[in-house]
């Protein structure tokens, strides 16, 4: 699917084929129900095969030029048909990437307890690659069926998706961490589902615990509580947010926690992550020195030290020297050319 300037909409599905490793699947299971709901809806649909890059940009760009998509189920797609949208295709995986890639995504989830939820990416032309723009956890309790919790990791992919939608208008001003995958995941037999199903009940518990735990460190950052930090870290930390887009790092610079932020970025924490309105760390960091009785540098400077951009805009197109005074830029910019 392709959004265009104006919310003028088309969908383009591919016609199901015959894959060598299962049954026919495609795009498009039924193209007359998703012709009719299109112009239901007033949206433009076409059916044609994934890697007809001439057509597909013939078709999206036959009112307005597109500059970004969406993938609403697809194959592996090709670079020549990414490249047609300036601003990228976007897609929705089950799971964190890289840790969950590849097909059966809710089972290597289980296998390798990871963090329930999905991973918006630009995808490049690698499988579930790219670059990160959010992850959006899906709450899983201790009394959840297996297909519950599929259906919330569903849930959380429509969530997912009103996240982007918010963001579609501002990609091009948006830094985007790349997704370090090494290796892509098997698709699993069925005796390896089985033996995965059989860890479900464990998995979820891990899941009520590092929901638990990512509240505390959450609060640990607010109250500068380094040693309640350190005690309840964990490595799926690093792409949880809250619902506002906020990670640990944000709330850290927020309330000037400067050992938390020392702790976070050595820890990886990305000191370029934006929240959902291109806010980064250091625009969070330089709230107190806007009050004059305030000197205290030290967060700022270790962010800087990490690699802290301050040319980074934000969704208004704004940059951390857009909001502070002339004296404070000054410093700012002598502090980067130290540095």
């Amino acid at each position: 699917m392709a959004i265009q300037d104006g919310l003028d909409i088309c969908v383009v599905g591919a016609p199901p084929v015959k894959l060598p490793f299962g049954d026919k699947k495609g795009d498009v299971q039924n193209s007359s129900f998703t012709s009719k709901l299109c112009r239901e809806l007033g949206f433009r649909f076409a059916e044609i095969p994934h890697d007809r890059t001439q057509e597909i940009a013939s078709f999206v760009n036959s009112k307005s030029d597109c500059r970004a998509a969406l993938v609403a189920g697809a194959r592996i797609i090709k670079k020549d048909v990414i490249n047609i949208f300036p601003d990228g295709i976007i897609n929705f995986h089950p799971g964190p990437l890289p840790a969950t890639s590849g097909l059966d995504s809710f089972f290597w989830m289980i296998k390798k307890r990871a963090i329930a939820g999905t991973t918006a990416h630009l995808v490049d032309d690698r499988v579930d690659a790219g670059r990160w723009l959010t992850f959006t956890p899906a709450e899983v309790s201790v009394g959840d069926s297996i297909e519950e919790a599929q259906e919330k990791i569903y849930q959380s992919q429509l969530r997912a998706l009103d996240r982007v939608l918010s963001l579609s208008d501002h990609l091009d001003v948006l830094h985007s961490t790349q997704i370090t995958r090494p290796y892509k995941n098997l698709p699993m037999t069925e005796l390896e589902k089985s033996e995965t199903v059989e860890i479900f009940e464990e998995w979820k518990s891990f899941q009520v615990t590092a929901t638990a735990q990512f509240h505390k460190a959450m609060s640990a950052c607010k109250t500068d509580n380094i040693s309640g930090l350190q005690s309840l870290f964990v490595e799926e930390f690093s792409t949880r947010t809250t619902a506002e887009g906020w990670n640990l790092l944000t709330m850290a610079c927020v309330n000037q926690s400067e050992e938390c932020v020392k702790f976070l970025l050595e820890a990886g924490f990305d000191p370029n992550f934006q929240t959902l309105k291109g806010t980064t760390p250091l625009m969070y960091a330089k709230t107190k020195l806007m009050n004059n009785n305030c000197n205290d540098w030290s967060v700022v400077e270790r962010l800087l030290a990490s690699g802290a951009d301050i040319y980074l805009q934000d969704i208004f197109g704004k940059t951390v020297l857009d909001y502070v005074s002339a004296e404070l830029q000054r410093r700012l910019l002598q502090l980067v050319r130290v540095g």
